[in-house]
């Protein structure tokens, strides 16, 4: 009988836990999980277009941006553009074909291992459907432990509504389960990603697919705030 009752007591204490963590999330000012680390923590935002400043930047930057809302005195957040590195000098990718101008994706990988960053938002424009070739050579050749246990979403920006994008966040989110990453579950629109709609090479006038992107980003900053670096190791 005393066994039942400490058992009950267990279970009941838990599901209290879990409720406060549940309504935290709900009121948008999330708790910070006992064990996170004092200082602040980081999410990136990985731009996967050749096009470094562009409607893939722009969509991206605004879901830092909203990132960052979610606790600016516990979030920063950082914009990478794949462009900038030269990830195709890469034995393992190109064998002895590849372009002998040392390793740049070294500097890319220290980057996202840091402990201090706990989200990561990739974005790829839409290439025939599929993911650009910077986030096929980023995914790769990346480390398996670098987004192990981070908590991560895909945004992709199309010519058209319907123009790819979902295949391009389908196609993110498998590498990014692969990696071990933690994907947030889908917002209001039923999507586990963010669709942007490039119009005259801006998505500044798609509300829809920016209130996609903010929502998706909200969800990262509100799990990476409450979610251990351990959890999954």
């Amino acid at each position: 009988m005393q066994r039942q009752t400490a058992r009950r007591q267990f279970l009941v204490a838990g599901a209290a836990a879990v409720s406060t963590a549940a309504l935290g999330l709900a009121a948008g000012t999330p708790a910070v999980a006992q064990d996170a680390p004092a200082g602040k923590i980081k999410i990136i935002g990985i731009n996967g277009s050749p096009r470094r400043d562009k409607t893939t930047a722009e969509a991206l930057k605004n879901a830092l941006d909203a990132a960052k809302a979610v606790a600016p005195d516990k979030i920063d957040v950082e914009l990478v553009c794949l462009a900038d590195y030269n990830l195709f000098a890469s034995e393992r990718l190109f064998g002895d074909a590849a372009v002998k101008g040392g390793d740049e994706y070294a500097k890319l990988n220290e980057k996202l291992a840091d402990p201090a960053v706990r989200g990561v938002i990739v974005g790829s424009p839409t290439h025939n459907g599929a993911p650009s070739a910077l986030i096929a050579a980023l995914f790769g050749q990346i480390d398996h432990s670098v987004l192990q246990g981070k908590i991560a979403g895909a945004l992709a920006v199309g010519g058209a509504r319907n123009g790819g994008q979902e295949q391009v966040v389908d196609g993110i989110n498998t590498y990014l389960f692969h990696e071990g990453a933690i994907l947030p579950g889908p917002g209001g629109s039923g999507r586990t990603g963010a669709l942007l709609w490039n119009q005259k090479d801006s998505v500044a006038h798609d509300e829809f697919g920016l209130g996609m992107a903010r929502g998706l980003a909200q969800r990262v900053a509100k799990l990476a705030l409450v979610v251990p670096a351990d959890a999954l190791k």
